[in-house]
């Protein structure tokens, strides 16, 4: 499968879940795949496999296609609920002196003359050269979301979420005859 899919530049977009796509009395797993293309990959996020009932063995996969990639993530209405700066054509100077500040005080290694572009090839170098590349990409996350912090400021945001409900119909009865 994993040969075919490079074949065809196709992409499965699953995530890790303590859920499973699949489950009956014989067994359970993570048999359903989401699969995209390399133009709508980046479009593509918030893939859950839902706790909804689907009146099948099979779980409801949801994604959303076209809505900001955030860690918060977003509530089902498409409203982004993480942090919002307001970012001002004056500031991006500013913004560039810290994100060197930052940067140079994380990364011991990093060295700095000054500008954003050598910055930018120091941490080019040292990507390339790290042996835990996923704590560095960490690290360099923070640095950018402590520098944002520092240099804009903030939008808040709404925090409610509407729960997604089940068909109507569905009755508790009907939830334990299925489980029978």
């Amino acid at each position: 499968m994993e040969d075919y899919l490079a074949s065809k530049q196709l992409y499965i977009i699953n995530e890790e879940s303590e859920s499973t796509t699949y489950h009956s009395r014989r067994g359970k797993s993570n048999i359903d795949l989401t699969i995209t293309n390399n133009r709508l990959l980046r479009d593509v996020n918030g893939w859950e496999i839902s706790s909804e009932v689907s009146c099948s063995d099979h779980n409801f996969l949801k994604y959303n296609i076209g809505i900001v990639n955030c860690s918060q993530g977003s509530n089902e209405d498409g409203n982004y609920l993480g942090i919002r700066y307001i970012e001002k054509d004056n500031k991006y100077d500013e913004f560039d002196r810290n994100l060197v500040q930052e940067a140079c005080k994380t990364f011991n290694n990093v060295k700095w003359d000054g500008s954003t572009e050598e910055l930018d090839m120091q941490l080019s170098k040292t990507a390339t050269i790290v042996k835990d590349l996923e704590k560095f990409v960490d690290s360099l996350t923070e640095t950018l979301q402590l520098t944002c912090r520092r240099t804009f400021k903030t939008v808040s945001t709404s925090k409610k979420i509407n729960k997604m409900k089940s068909v109507p119909w569905w009755t508790a009865n009907l939830t334990i005859m299925r489980k029978k």
